[in-house]
């Protein structure tokens, strides 16, 4: 046996039951969260950045160190006090999980996508112009028409290397990459930053092999600040926090939207977590009890 027990009860070996389940539990909740968090982490930094999104480098340290902190509070996650008469699921390739991960990104997609849309429709013409693009962007076939020039070895007439290192280093290309506080930018951090709360709120597995949230209460806390703290921003009333986190205010009709999208977007997320869940159980072996 790989542990001793002195007691004449069954108890230690519920107790094991129990702890491998929330670990199991555990476990499978963080690799979706990482799964979900990838998918728009991959769409806002691939598509959304050829067409001139960025991310400040304050934005991008804030919710990083927030994140690496929500996940270990879920890693501190409990067993519940009962044993469950069912079993959880103990696979990562599954159509549970399958199910709810696409289903979950998809409408976190649909809201990032929505919400970006209006935030250029709401761009101020003069913004725009500044941007240097038709819709307040640095154009990305502009950015890299140096490069693709050098590699057919038609820049003027020294070597490729050289003309490409030359538009490299030019100071106008590099002050075009840097982050600028415009609408979208602004939006765009937002909304990834909402959606990456909702997956933490949408994921945790509490009863009937967890704690329930509220006894976790590093990680309820935490996000209860972190959204609080999203409110905040969405709200942009308060100039100090705007500029600590690079971002401007909002026009009121964005504003509704970021918040009435974010509420549907989480209870979409709610539904579709709980009808994989629902609908996929998982399977049980008939000679096993448990």
């Amino acid at each position: 046996s790989p542990f001793t027990s002195r007691f004449n009860t069954v108890t230690p070996c519920l107790d094991l039951v129990m702890q491998g389940r929330s670990t199991l539990v555990t476990y499978l909740q963080m690799f979706k969260i990482l799964g979900i968090n990838c998918l728009s982490s991959a769409y806002s930094m691939s598509v959304m950045h050829l067409e001139g999104v960025k991310m400040g480098d304050t934005q991008a340290t804030v919710s990083g160190v927030i994140i690496a902190f929500l996940f270990m509070f879920l890693s501190a996650s409990s067993p519940c006090e009962t044993l469950a008469s069912r079993r959880p699921h103990s696979k990562v390739f599954s159509r549970y999980f399958m199910v709810s991960l696409v289903g979950q990104a998809a409408a976190q997609l649909t809201f990032l996508v929505l919400c970006y849309r209006q935030a250029v429709a709401l761009t101020p013409p003069d913004e725009a112009l500044e941007a240097g693009g038709d819709l307040g962007f640095i154009s990305s076939a502009n950015a890299t028409e140096p490069l693709l020039a050098a590699a057919n070895g038609t820049v003027g007439n020294g070597t490729a290397a050289d003309d490409a290192a030359a538009a490299m280093a030019d100071p106008a290309a590099a002050a075009a990459d840097e982050y600028e506080k415009t609408i979208v930018n602004t939006t765009v951090f937002l909304v990834g930053f909402i959606c990456q709360l909702s997956t933490f709120a949408t994921n945790y597995a509490g009863r009937p092999f967890n704690a329930p949230l509220r006894s976790n209460k590093g990680l309820f806390y935490g996000l209860l600040l972190t959204a609080l703290l999203a409110l905040g921003l969405v709200a942009g009333t308060m100039e100090d926090l705007n500029a600590t986190f690079e971002v401007i205010e909002l026009p009121k009709d964005l504003k509704i939207w970021l918040a009435a999208g974010g509420t549907a977007m989480w209870l979409a997320c709610m539904t579709i977590e709980k009808l994989a869940r629902d609908l996929f159980p998982e399977r049980i072996h008939p000679n096993l009890l448990l």
